[in-house]
């Protein structure tokens, strides 16, 4: 059989841990609270700004679409013109890919 004080000292410690168990209870709510409300509010973030570079993104296509449309006519207006525009450029672009390899 067990001692009266062992048993005392048993119960003791079970209500010891019985409040901290408790206060530990009430920190991991007041956790999941705080982080419940933190993820709806992020996730309310998230879809307006996935929604957002959606539209952009269709904006952009329009707008690269549009270019290559105007390109292809002036291509076809002007095929001189154009090819000397198109060449000046690609020397402006090769300069800036050197300039951008040298500072790498």
């Amino acid at each position: 059989m067990m001692h009266h004080g062992n048993i005392s000292e048993v119960i003791k410690d079970q209500e010891k841990m019985l409040l901290s168990m408790e206060v530990s209870n009430e920190k991991l709510t007041s956790f999941n609270n705080v982080s419940e409300e933190t993820f709806r509010r992020l996730a309310g973030n998230f879809v307006q700004n996935t929604k957002l570079l959606s539209d952009m993104k269709k904006e952009l296509d329009t707008v690269f679409r549009r270019i290559r449309s105007l390109k292809v006519k002036v291509q076809t207006g002007y095929p001189d013109a154009y090819a000397v525009a198109e060449s000046k450029h690609r020397l402006v672009l090769e300069d800036e890919d050197e300039a951008a390899e040298s500072n790498s």
